[in-house]
């Protein structure tokens, strides 16, 4: 036994050229590589050598291990190819056992994955393991869709009342299985239309006949008679009798009833005693109805009279739960079939259906043409042994069809199953969870990302890496104790977390979140890093790319500590770790973080406008110019120490830093100025107000509208309301209330509060005058601009139809890059623009007012 494993474990595996040669080389003595110079390669044959001593030359020079030829593992595939045909057609097994007497270096594995990859064995022994999706028909209610098919009984032909029949009509209503056979003589159209008339004066006629392709439907008779009764036939796909699902299993069980019949009695006339074998299969319980019978699905009511009579909706609702949960079952144990590309070149089995006298079925190529529904594709091949027709195209199953070779189908199964994994829902994370591999993978092989800490998936997973990496500076803090402190911290700043929670009251949010299992998001890992005053570095599976900061401010500050935790994505896992970051990464990371800072709406690019100064670009000192035109003056003073940068003027019309201020005194708060003050579009002034965008066009009088405020007027500036707006709110924190109600606020922090809004969107007017009568009076207080736009009347728009017009109808008429959708797409800001509709109303020529926007919603 041991000598048996020793051979075992000596055996060559399979050789590439390059280490051929090295050891053909070493053994004749040619070889004279430095030690120092060698690589892994000829190292490893030196090794082989020492090791197995059973090298040795041939009289050719050829490579012999233990007497036999070492074959090369690009040479081995001519000779598989050559034992396969010398032996019309054989396994892996036969040629391993035939070469072996004279070859080494390969297996038997190596073998079967040359024939699984070659052409030549798929076509000897093809594998067409292809199933065509199941799609059943259903109908919703009884006598709406009937299939029919003739049962063949020849061989069982009775004799009753002087006529021998020899058929059987089987007539099956979808919704309820139920069956109504009918004995024939013969098959043809005109008998088979007579016993289908009998059943129709009995039975409601339906709205759709469904048959088989047979001749014996197709008849004059059959056309008439589905003619007098306004049925539509339809027939099903050929070589295809799943799809007379229904009415082959109802023939199936007749078929076996009257066998079990013969069996039992002797001398039984099935044609007698038909009607019995249907009401015996319309009384009997079925599954996939619930539980009904077929007598009860399509009457309504049980053929037992002494049974409580059923609702028609409750028998309905009781079938359409059944077929739903039949049809699950039947997909689950189903497999998905290959899905083959146009171009692609198959091989097809032809014929394509088993006759009933046994013939040669061929496997030849086809190149797929065209591709149809449930399965079907239309493939040019050429017919066997009929050179003269040429290439034909022919509606092919998926099941007469595979791929080339054995390996291009086995990938394709393989991939399709890896989708399907992909497509699945996301388990919830509470319960029992399995992280991707894939993307854990993924995150390891970042360069310079390693995994510290994988915490169990149990929900607290976001909790324990910070745990694992607040240890590292020094704090130590369990899983519970770190879930409490963001939960405290939130509910004691619920004014500033309570607009981020939705699809749940923010009480409701707070008692979840309190609760051991329940994973955290991104409003406790702000919470924590606020509470500790840290910063925390989130590395995504997708890429460094996708990486982000969470801080205090949402910033990045080299004084402030960080730590850093790995995160996959919602649906990847939605799985926190503790990682551990090479300097080198790090540095990018925050790097590449900071210049979309530098390029976002925050940090220098702060200034806003069509002529605004941002950034380094911000005049400073006593005469700060703000815009291309516009002389700030007195207004525009930002003090003895003009600030750029973060607190820069701005020209259109609104104030850029942290607080503005404006007026004539060029007081500034923070540093900061550039009210929100502009002149009007046609006088270009309006005393010493500065500048203001396009927006502030009032008319002809010079009038600055509603955003040209000028200092004189008395009204408070933006630095004072957020002054006065902060100590009200602190006051209300130390009252230990939570919530600040928007109509408790002073009138002019609200007309402040909306003028903000309206400035970075002014179709939001609208919507706060339909939230209530408060908003509404305060809308109309404020004396606001009603938005214009100019319609060329070439768009055909309708003057004298009041009705709201749509976003969608100017922009199919206009263009997209038009001046006109250009303002509707100022004036509406958002994803949805598109979808909105305007009501307008007549200025001037062309000219029209929006006094309305609004959103239809359909059902």
């Amino acid at each position: 036994m041991k000598e048996a494993i020793r051979r075992k474990r000596k055996q060559l595996g399979c050789l590439p050229r390059s280490k051929y040669d090295i050891i053909v080389r070493c053994l004749n003595g040619s070889f004279d590589v430095p030690v120092k110079k060698r690589t892994p390669e000829e190292n490893n044959c030196l090794a082989m050598i020492r090791k197995r001593k059973d090298f040795e030359l041939g009289d050719r020079g050829s490579l012999l291990c233990g007497g036999k030829q070492v074959l090369v593992k690009e040479d081995l595939p001519r000779f598989v190819e050559k034992m396969f045909m010398e032996n019309k057609g054989c396994g892996a097994r036969v040629i391993y056992n035939k070469l072996k007497v004279n070859y080494t270096g390969f297996s038997e594995q190596a073998i079967l994955e040359i024939l699984y990859n070659s052409k030549y064995y798929h076509e000897k022994y093809p594998r067409f393991t292809n199933k065509p999706k199941p799609k059943t028909i259903t109908e919703e209610e009884p006598g709406k869709r009937w299939q029919i098919d003739i049962i063949n009984m020849k061989n069982q032909s009775v004799s009753y009342k002087g006529s021998t029949y020899s058929y059987i009509l089987q007539v099956v209503d979808v919704y309820s299985r139920y069956v109504m056979p009918k004995p024939l003589k013969t098959k043809s159209s005109r008998e088979v239309a007579k016993a289908l008339e009998d059943v129709l004066m009995v039975n409601l006629a339906p709205d759709i006949i469904q048959c088989d392709n047979g001749l014996e439907f197709k008849g004059p008779s059959m056309k008439l008679l589905l003619n007098k009764y306004n049925i539509k036939m339809i027939n099903s796909r050929p070589y295809h009798p799943q799809s007379q699902g229904k009415c082959e299993r109802s023939n199936s069980v007749i078929k076996a009833k009257i066998l079990f019949a013969t069996k039992s009695k002797r001398g039984f006339n099935w044609v007698e005693g038909l009607q019995d074998l249907a009401y015996a299969i319309n009384t009997s319980f079925k599954r996939v109805l619930g539980g009904l019978t077929p007598f009860e699905a399509y009457y309504g009511r049980s053929h037992v009279f002494t049974k409580e009579r059923h609702s028609s909706r409750e028998i309905k609702k009781t079938i359409r739960r059944a077929n739903k949960k039949a049809y699950r079952s039947l997909l689950k144990n189903a497999t998905s079939p290959s899905k083959y590309k146009v171009g692609e070149t198959v091989l097809i089995r032809y014929p394509f259906r088993k006759s009933r006298v046994p013939t040669k079925r061929y496997v030849i190529e086809g190149k797929v043409e065209k591709v149809k529904r449930n399965g079907v594709y239309i493939v040019s091949f050429q017919v066997p042994n009929k050179p003269e027709l040429g290439f034909v195209s022919k509606s092919v199953g998926v099941e007469n069809m595979t791929s080339l070779t054995v390996a291009l189908e086995k990938q394709r199964k393989i991939k399709k199953h890896s989708l399907k994994q992909n497509r699945s829902e996301k388990q919830n994370h509470r319960t029992k969870y399995y992280h991707v591999l894939t993307h854990h993978e993924n995150l390891q092989l970042l360069d310079g990302v390693n995994i510290a800490m994988d915490p169990n998936p149990d929900g607290n997973c976001q909790f324990a890496a910070i745990s694992h990496q607040l240890g590292k500076i020094g704090i130590y803090k369990d899983v519970d104790a770190l879930r409490k402190e963001a939960v405290h911290h939130i509910v004691e700043n619920r004014y500033f977390y309570e607009t981020f929670v939705y699809d749940e009251t923010f009480d409701e949010y707070v008692k979840n979140m309190s609760k051991n299992g329940t994973y955290g998001d991104n409003l406790t890992l702000i919470a924590l890093m606020r509470e500790y005053n840290l910063q925390c570095l989130v590395v995504s599976t997708r890429g460094l790319e996708h990486s982000s900061i969470v801080s205090a401010d949402g910033k990045f500050d080299g004084d402030v500590g960080t730590i850093a935790l790995g995160y996959f994505p919602e649906g990847f896992g939605m799985h926190y770790v503790s990682i551990r970051i090479n300097q080198r990464v790090y540095k990018d990371i925050i790097s590449r973080l900071e210049q979309s800072y530098d390029n976002g709406d925050s940090g220098d690019s702060a200034a806003s406008g069509d002529n605004a100064a941002s950034g380094d670009n911000a005049a400073s000192g006593d005469n700060g110019d703000s815009g291309d035109n516009g002389d700030s003056g007195d207004t525009a003073a930002s003090g003895d120490n003009g600030d750029s940068g973060d607190n820069a003027a701005s020209g259109d019309n609104t104030a850029s830093g942290d607080n503005a201020a404006s007026g004539d005194n060029g007081d500034s708060c923070d540093n900061g100025d550039s009210g929100d003050n502009g002149d009007s579009s046609d006088n270009g002034d309006s005393g010493d107000n500065g500048d203001s965008g396009d927006n502030a066009a009032s008319g002809d009088n010079g009038d600055s509208g509603d955003n040209g405020d000028s200092g004189d007027n008395g009204d408070v500036s933006v630095c004072s309301a957020l002054k006065e707006l902060q100590d009200m709110i602190n006051n209300r924190r130390a009252q230990k209330r939570t919530t600040f109600p928007f109509l408790m606020l002073p009138l002019h922090i609200q007309v402040e509060i909306f003028k903000f809004c309206i400035q970075s969107n002014p179709s939001i007017q609208f919507v706060l005058a339909k939230v209530g009568k408060p908003f509404r009076d305060l809308i109309r207080s404020m004396s606001l601009q009603t938005p214009r736009i100019y319609i060329r009347p070439d768009i055909g728009l309708d003057t004298s139809n009041r009705n709201p017009v749509s976003v969608r109808f100017l922009l199919t008429r206009a263009g997209r890059n038009s001046g006109l959708i250009s303002a509707i797409k100022e004036i509406i800001k958002g994803p949805k623009w598109a979808n909105a509709w305007l009501r307008l109303r007549v200025s001037g020529i062309g000219w029209y007012d929006i006094i309305d926007v609004m959103y239809r919603h359909y059902r």
